[in-house]
């Protein structure tokens, strides 16, 4: 017998079924149908509980009771199946449940409550059906194990080559091309614009590269964001080298923080272009110009740069790599939402203007994304790479870069705990996975699944290369550091989406929840008995 002819046991895989039940009937139909039942009585609860309007008491005790049915029904099929319910069915199930706790907690305006939790029910419950179908085939022997093993290392083989392919294609697209020196007379005036709360170092110093910049027509513009520090001050002592000082108000609830900031400043700018950055950016001398000249001679009006990294910020950032790692590698021209960050960007002042200005955007935590998506339709976006060409860096540090990756992940992914679910599943399957899948493979004797998870493996390290050579790690082993990157992405995300819907989540101690999750300031809260 050949050994690659050697099949994978499906009892190995799902364990031998007893022949008794715990009430010790043998096969008994009533109890291989019970969980069933449960589970689409829990269902139909759901899909009623969430089309019916209900007092937030009410809500409680209903939503405790649906969660209750959620719970015994996943337990019973977790155990008639323990190794092919427990994995899939308890991730979903998971979110399930944390989506049913959306509902009872209630913290969002109403209106917003009843339009995203039950599109998001309707969306995993959908999910749970296909796997639990698929995986009902699977038990009784209707799909063949090995086709179903090797069709996964395939899909793991295409995700890990479509992602190298878009990261090398980005990559290229992204670098600087030299462009052909524009005369100071003909460039257009440029605005700086710099919120600041609480802020001393890091905006002295950044402060320090901008009024040393080679670029004739130039404005710098800082907001004091209602610092409690002496934010203000330092400000002023820079007012000799033509830094404006602008005072800032408390936003609102309608508005992020960061956003009424901009939109104090371009209201306040006089440039042709809008340069958005923060404190922790530094420039060479001659960047502005180089990145104004880029934009002139490509006809853009919008420019987006990722940094490089400072010799400051030599220790290694997992939460920053696997960020770049998302902007760069994934095919984003096929849902026409181009890399972008929101470090520092460059705009035309008439197209921020044409677009609604920042209050299109005042809830949106990246709002250069949706001008870069407006514009890159056009053909008038770029995003660009710091390198030779261009010398700007960024001395945010590793912690920061984790706090960063925590406000903004969840409402990158349009704040739909379905999507954070599919997210996390794909980083598992489609990257984590074919190493494990190879080994299991091996393990078992089936060459052609061994092969085909061995090179979705090595294609996977060569993207965690590519990405650790733009990082500006120079060993090849600081790729292995893109393994451990993507768990703390899956514990970033799910973290970042627990935070926005049931804790807080906050930018220079301002909770940036209200805005984004259009959540209400307080719970509301119970009658209280009567005694």
């Amino acid at each position: 017998m050949k050994v690659a002819d050697v099949n994978i046991p499906q009892s190995r895989l799902f364990g031998k079924k007893s022949s008794y039940t715990p009430y010790g009937i043998v096969d008994s139909m009533i109890f291989s149908a019970l969980p069933w039942v449960l589970f689409a009585a829990a269902c139909l609860f759901e899909a009623f509980l969430m089309s019916v309007r209900l007092s937030h008491e009410a809500r409680q005790w209903a939503g405790g009771l649906l969660l209750l049915l959620l719970t015994i029904s996943l337990g019973a099929l977790v155990i008639q199946e323990p190794l092919l319910f427990g994995v899939p069915f308890l991730i979903i199930g998971c979110y399930r449940i944390l989506n049913c706790m959306r509902f009872i907690y209630g913290r969002m305006h109403e209106e917003y409550l009843y339009r995203v939790v039950p599109r998001s029910s309707l969306y995993l419950v959908s999910t749970q059906l296909t796997v639990g179908g698929l995986g009902l085939l699977l038990a009784r022997n209707h799909l063949p194990l090995n086709g179903v093993l090797l069709s996964v290392a395939v899909v793991q083989l295409i995700a890990a080559a479509t992602l190298l392919l878009s990261l090398r294609v980005n990559l290229k697209k992204s670098q600087l091309t030299a462009a052909e020196a524009v005369p100071d007379k003909k460039l257009p005036s440029v605005s700086i614009l710099i919120p600041a709360r609480n802020e001393t170092a890091d905006l002295e110093a950044c402060l320090k590269t901008l009024t040393a910049s080679t670029y004739q027509k130039l404005e710098i513009l800082v907001l004091d964001d209602c610092s409690q520090d002496r934010t203000p001050e330092l400000i002023k002592q820079f007012a000799h080298d033509g830094v404006r000082f602008i005072r800032g108000s408390e936003p609102g609830e309608v508005w992020l923080p960061k956003n009424a900031a901009y939109n104090k400043l371009a209201h306040e700018a006089s440039g042709e272009f809008l340069l958005f950055c923060g404190v922790d950016v530094r420039f060479m001398p001659n960047d502005i110009k180089t990145l104004v000249s880029y934009a002139l001679e490509q006809r853009l009006t919008m420019v987006s740069v990722l940094p490089a990294r400072s010799a400051q910020g030599t220790g290694n950032s997992l939460a920053q790599q696997v960020r770049y790692l998302w902007e760069l590698a994934l095919p984003r021209f096929v849902s026409n939402r181009p890399p972008v960050l929101s470090t520092l960007w460059l705009i035309q002042a008439t197209a921020l203007k044409k677009y609604g200005g920042m209050a299109a955007v005042r809830r949106n935590v990246v709002p250069e994304g949706f001008f870069a998506r407006e514009l890159d339709k056009k053909n008038m976006y770029r995003f660009l790479r710091s390198g030779e060409a261009l010398g700007i860096v960024s001395t945010k540090l590793p912690s920061e870069q984790r706090y960063t990756a925590l406000r903004v992940r969840y409402p990158q992914l349009h704040r739909r705990p379905e999507v954070v679910m599919v997210v996390a599943l794909f980083e598992l399957v489609t990257i984590i996975g074919p190493f494990f899948l190879a080994g299991y493979a091996l393990y078992y004797s089936h060459w052609t699944v061994v092969v085909i998870a061995l090179a979705a493996s090595v294609t996977h390290l060569l993207v965690l290369v590519e990405m650790s050579r733009v990082m500006g790690h120079r060993s090849a082993l600081a790729a292995l550091n893109g393994i451990f990157a993507v768990f703390l992405d899956i514990w970033l995300v799910n973290r970042s989406m627990y935070l926005y819907e049931f804790g807080a989540v906050h930018w220079k101690e301002r909770n940036v929840c209200l805005p984004v999750m259009h959540a209400m300031p307080s719970q509301p809260q119970l009658p209280r008995a009567k005694h």
